[in-house]
């Protein structure tokens, strides 16, 4: 098994991402507004996770059952999925930690690095799948 492919590329990248961060050092007080860009990312997260899992429910039911079917005869259905599963996860991860981040703001600066760390992490992760995700269905509906 490859280390490298496009499954663990939002992750390696996130990992990338939040390294960086913390060898910069860097720390939310020099961030004006913090705290409401971090609400900002509770409800951004919220609502790609609700989009998120609208989209799996109407890509396997009856509304959109002949795209679905194009899916599987392409053999992509699963590829899609797993784009989209991964895209709800990191973006669930991305709304816990903006919601920890409120929570410890302006608490204990080394927490505050770890908290933005991951949430840094993981909105360049939630980005990317949902790149990933759109980018793939464009092509299939491009090619169909």
């Amino acid at each position: 098994m490859k280390f490298f492919n496009w499954k663990t590329l939002p992750f390696l990248m996130s990992f990338g991402v939040g390294y960086w961060l913390i060898s910069l050092s860097f720390y939310t007080s020099t961030v004006t507004n913090f705290g409401a860009v971090l609400s900002a990312g509770v409800g951004l997260g919220s609502s790609i996770l609700g989009f998120l899992i609208a989209a799996i429910t109407l890509l396997i039911s009856g509304i959109a059952s002949k795209f679905y079917e194009q899916l599987i005869k392409l053999k992509t259905d699963k590829k899609i999925l797993r784009w989209i599963m991964a895209s709800i996860v990191y973006s669930f991860i991305f709304s816990i930690t903006s919601l920890l981040g409120l929570v410890v703001i302006d608490t204990n600066p080394s927490i505050e690095l770890l908290i933005y760390t991951l949430w840094s992490a993981s909105l360049f992760a939630v980005i990317q799948t949902n790149f990933m995700v759109i980018f793939s269905l464009s092509v299939i509906v491009k090619n169909k």
